[in-house]
């Protein structure tokens, strides 16, 4: 290298970029956003937490902790991924004991590391049906992830009973065989009538099988029913609290330790599409239980919350089911970022209650990619450090800790579910995540934007399973799983229904005034709008008179028209189309596209105009103005 070579590479070495105010970083993006402030550009959250448009070391409280250490934040753990890798828990569905034994072998061979399964295949026959199941299979050195439900005294008396005869050490059994009474229960509109009866009975066969399998965890605390039924992550964390609590006390009161009991918890999140939300989320909640444990003045140490995470059922749509693949990359990526101890993958084809080898395979496949394509495993707590995911951990943990409390001051989970306050604050989120998604504030791929009009409703399989519980259960008003997508799922398949039987789809007349840069914009608005409800769009080749809007009322004879153009052509012309199409045909429904002036809208609907269309207009609730209007559809 010659001289002035080195001396040029020793500047740049030398050079910094000069240090830039948060002041004169604002005046510049006032700049670029023309004279608006940059609060404009500040967000609220279902959470209550308004996002900031930028996060500097001023935003947060700076933390002298480490992964592995109270109270837990950064992960459980002082070693990343590579040294303990995350389980890959993808449920075995398989009502066969000897198929599922050659599935979960296939499992273990395709890059699974835990045995996850349902226990559909235990109900006939138990003990021969568990030996089948586990013929050849070491679980010894390969850990369990099954939440057993109101099958878990029979599981665990099986497994011991399994163990004795074929010479395992249950010592080294490890994983998850557990339940969550009250979160099940809940989905179902049951809940447990004498809490203190039912929990000293659990408790004894809890503290059985403890002696037995001192490494298994039996108790499950899944806060992901809440995320499902349309919660907060605010809501999703304060429930969890508050029924990892409930189950505290009972262990208690039932002769264990607060170490003892809380050494046998793992808790379950949804993890949708907010990515670092659920980032923060997962750090969170390892925060919050820590100082549950220092409330219990417990060794802290048994406080290290261990996670299970699941992609969100919430969230996954019918139609366009291959955009369920993104959603779930992106949802299980922040649970890895997060920290969790194994993490679901659900099949982009899982809303229809079955899936193929094919969605199986590449659900599974994810976590692979992920850990071999990304290098995230070789990271401890890659978000650490990020202004924004510490101030949102922050501001979480502050919110989640209020609703605990509350909980708490109303008598803890059980008599918060029983006189309704947990359902009726995830109903109030959930109301506000429809009426977003309904205006489209909130978009759904494939779904409420860019619909694909060629997509079919697909085959939904039902599973009915026979209710029983092992407590005497009190009807209480359910917190049920629902998606997002299902109002405007309900729509299509009825502008489906309606095309078998008129051989085709419901339409809507576009009246295209003027140029194609004067219509174009609010032309291809209304072909989105009306497509994510199933409706077809006919548009009129440009319409420079009122005469061309009337020859073209007469060709279709459609009965719903929507005027599309920008602000001046319809100052110039709307009114004198509006008059002559409601003179040719009385019955006509004409709407136009886009906001108008006050004076300009109200002669329009003098004239006849039934709506304006625009961004903020209700998609599902016209749709089904479309649908009444043409009678056919029901």
């Amino acid at each position: 290298m010659i001289e002035s070579d080195t001396m040029k590479l020793e500047t740049v070495r030398k050079t910094s970029f000069p240090k830039v105010s948060f002041e004169e970083w604002k005046a510049k993006a006032e700049q670029s956003l023309k004279g608006k402030s940059v609060d404009s550009l500040q967000s609220n959250t279902y959470e209550g937490i308004t996002l900031q448009p930028l996060y500097t070391k001023e935003s947060v409280d700076v933390m002298d902790e480490a992964a592995g250490t109270f109270p837990f934040t950064r992960g459980i753990k002082s070693v990343p991924y590579a040294k303990e890798s995350w389980l890959i828990a993808q449920k075995v569905h398989e009502e066969d004991p000897n198929k599922l034994n050659q599935l979960v072998k296939q499992a273990l061979l395709r890059g699974q590391n835990c045995l996850s399964f349902s226990s559909e295949a235990f109900k006939d026959n138990l003990a021969e049906a568990f030996q089948q199941v586990f013929d050849g299979v070491n679980f010894e050195s390969t850990p369990f992830l099954i939440d057993l439900k109101y099958e878990q005294v029979t599981f665990l008396s099986l497994l011991q009973s399994y163990c004795e005869n074929v010479k395992v050490d249950r010592g080294k059994i490890s994983g998850l065989a557990g339940r969550d009474p009250i979160s099940d229960g809940l989905e179902k509109g049951k809940l447990v009538q004498n809490p203190n009866v039912f929990f000293k009975e659990w408790f004894k066969n809890i503290k059985q099988y403890q002696e037995s399998f001192p490494k298994l965890r039996t108790i499950l605390v899944k806060g992901s029913v809440v995320h499902n039924a349309g919660g907060s992550a605010v809501q999703e964390l304060a429930m969890s609290l508050a029924l990892a609590v409930e189950y505290l006390q009972a262990a208690i009161q039932n002769g264990m330790t607060p170490e003892e009991a809380a050494e046998k918890m793992y808790f379950q999140f949804s993890i949708d599409n907010q990515f670092f939300m659920n980032v923060a989320k997962l750090r969170a909640a390892r925060r919050l239980w820590a100082i549950i444990g220092k409330v219990y003045e417990a060794d802290t140490d048994s406080f290290q919350m261990h996670i299970h995470a699941e992609t969100s059922i919430f969230t996954e749509t019918l139609y366009d089911p291959y955009v369920n693949m993104l959603r779930a990359a992106n949802q299980a990526f922040a649970a890895i970022v997060g920290g969790v101890q194994s993490l679901e993958v659900y099949p982009f084809d899982h809303a229809t209650g079955s899936s193929t080898s094919f969605s199986e395979r590449i659900a599974r496949n994810t976590h692979l990619i992920i850990k071999e394509e990304t290098w995230i495993d070789k990271v401890i707590d890659p978000a650490g450090g990020s202004y924004y995911v510490e101030k949102l951990t922050e501001e979480l943990v502050e919110k989640a800790w209020a609703l605990f409390l509350h909980i708490e001051e109303k008598g803890g989970a059980i008599e918060a579910i029983r006189h309704e306050f947990i359902q009726e604050e995830v109903e109030k989120t959930f109301a506000k995540r429809m009426e977003n998604v309904a205006i489209r504030k909130e978009s759904i791929i494939g779904t409420n934007v860019y619909p694909n009009p060629s997509d079919r409703y697909p085959k939904i399989k039902t599973h009915s399973s026979k209710e029983h519980f092992d407590f005497e259960p009190m009807d209480i008003k359910p917190l049920s799983p629902k998606r997002l997508s299902e109002e405007y799922e309900t729509l299509r398949r009825l502008a489906e229904d309606y095309r078998l039987r008129h051989g085709a789809a419901p339409q809507v007349g576009l009246l295209l005034l003027k140029e194609l840069k004067n219509h174009k914009a609010r032309a291809d608005f209304m072909k989105g709008f009306l497509a994510a409800g199933g409706i077809e769009c006919k548009e009129s080749d440009r319409i420079l008179t009122k005469e061309d809007a009337v020859l073209f009322v007469k060709q279709t004879g459609l009965k719903h028209l929507v005027l599309c153009s920008d602000d001046t052509s319809y100052e110039e012309m709307a009114i004198d189309v509006v008059r002559a199409i409601k003179q040719t045909d009385s019955e006509a429904i004409v709407f136009i596209a886009g906001k108008q002036k006050p004076e300009l809208q109200t002669r329009l609907q003098e004239e006849g105009i039934k709506d304006f269309i625009h961004v903020r207009s209700n998609v599902p609730a016209f749709i089904q103005t479309i649908f009444a209007d043409l009678g056919g559809i029901k």
